[in-house]
């Protein structure tokens, strides 16, 4: 028998470090010939289907519920986890409406994004109507808070393994992908912060993940979730 870490055919390239660092460990791509002697399977990122048998981390249902970016930060935000989040301009207008000193900017994203693709920054009403014409389907709109910092959180069973800070070429920008550009800084154990870690593990247990990782902002010291990561960027170091 053998294990097997089980990507899509665009993600995941990056996982061969994981396989070629373990025993008995083999990758698969979802658009391959599923394997007859698979023991394991690390479902990276992919909602593919596999054949009944092997024993899966990662289930299909818990990737589908936490890739649903929108549904699963408002779940983080209901919980003063994330930043706010409204699935319907209604609500969002509802809000403003409640709390008029509170003068804010949005981000407007489909339910399902990937990367840094189709986002929208918007100050105004006119602009917000637009981005949600261009989107043409279900969107979630999210409170814009200008970061300070961003920390991806590598946990697994509810705890951490790794934390590591982005620094992109442009932090200017409103997403820090440092996938193409910039890099992802390893950091040590007694520096990592509480309420960021905090934070991750919090909102990676409102899911039924067994791994992700986490992203978190830092504004003022205080830690924002923003998104589950099934399918991340590996480095061969961690």
């Amino acid at each position: 028998m053998t294990n097997y870490i089980f990507r899509g055919k665009e993600f995941g390239h990056n996982t061969k470090y994981i396989a070629n660092n373990s025993q008995n460990m083999k990758i698969v791509r979802s658009d391959e010939r599923f394997p007859d002697d698979a023991e394991y399977v690390i479902r990276w990122g992919t909602q593919a289907k596999i054949p009944n048998g092997p024993k899966i981390i990662n289930k299909r249902s818990a990737i589908k519920e936490t890739c649903n970016k929108g549904a699963f930060r408002k779940a983080a935000a209901d919980k003063g986890l994330a930043p706010n989040t409204w699935l319907a301009v209604g609500d969002f207008i509802a809000w403003c409406q409640k709390n008029p000193d509170r003068e804010v900017s949005v981000i407007v994203r489909p339910e399902f994004h990937s990367r840094s693709e189709d986002l929208y920054f918007v100050k105004t009403k006119a602009e917000l109507d637009a981005a949600i014409a261009k989107i043409g389907g279900n969107y979630y709109i999210s409170e814009y808070i200008k970061k300070d910092r961003e920390v991806r959180v590598f946990v697994a069973n509810g705890r951490v393994l790794v934390v590591a800070e982005k620094n992109p070429k442009d932090k200017k920008g409103v997403t820090w992908g440092c996938v193409e550009e910039g890099t992802l800084d390893y950091t040590n154990w007694e520096d990592w912060e509480e309420d960021v870690v905090r934070v991750a593990v919090e909102a990676f247990n409102l899911s039924k993940l067994d791994f992700a990782a986490i992203d978190v902002m830092v504004k003022d010291g205080k830690a924002f979730f923003l998104e589950a990561n099934t399918a991340p960027e590996v480095w061969e170091y961690y």
